[in-house]
């Protein structure tokens, strides 16, 4: 992939960072491959878990242990490495417009009523419409 004339002065860290490379590489073999992705999204999942799972103030906010888009996030990053949806900007800035995202949504099924329980009964729509419009507005 070149690099476009306009981002010709820009300093090589950053045009790396947006996914411009000089050269191609040749990819690894697959049992290489199939190993470090193994290592990797064990190592990152296990960090999770036990940071969720026994850390202080996750476990006194009643925090969930592991939710699923950290499991669809390490196969992403450790088993499809060279596609654009594994970059770390790509994942860093999906999570982030997702957490926004559903703190926006939470926070208007919160505004129709002040009973407390009126989220949990409508927490299905809640999770639902956070997951569909997600991709739409990233």
């Amino acid at each position: 992939m070149g690099i476009p004339n306009r981002m010709k002065g820009m300093p090589p860290i950053l045009l790396k960072f947006l996914g411009f490379r000089e050269k191609t590489h040749k990819p690894p073999p697959l049992s290489l491959i199939c190993f470090w992705s193994f290592i990797g999204a064990f190592i990152g999942v296990s960090v999770l878990e036990v940071t969720f799972g026994f850390g202080r103030a996750f476990v006194d906010a009643g925090v969930p242990v592991i939710i699923g888009s950290f499991g669809a996030s390490a196969i992403l990053i450790y088993g499809t490495v060279d596609s654009p949806l594994a970059q770390p900007r790509n994942l860093i800035g999906g999570h982030l417009i997702a957490s926004v995202l559903t703190v926006c949504i939470t926070k208007l099924f919160n505004l129709g009523d002040n009973n407390p329980s009126a989220l949990e009964k409508y927490r299905w729509v809640n999770g639902a419409l956070s997951c569909c419009l997600t991709p739409v507005i990233m």
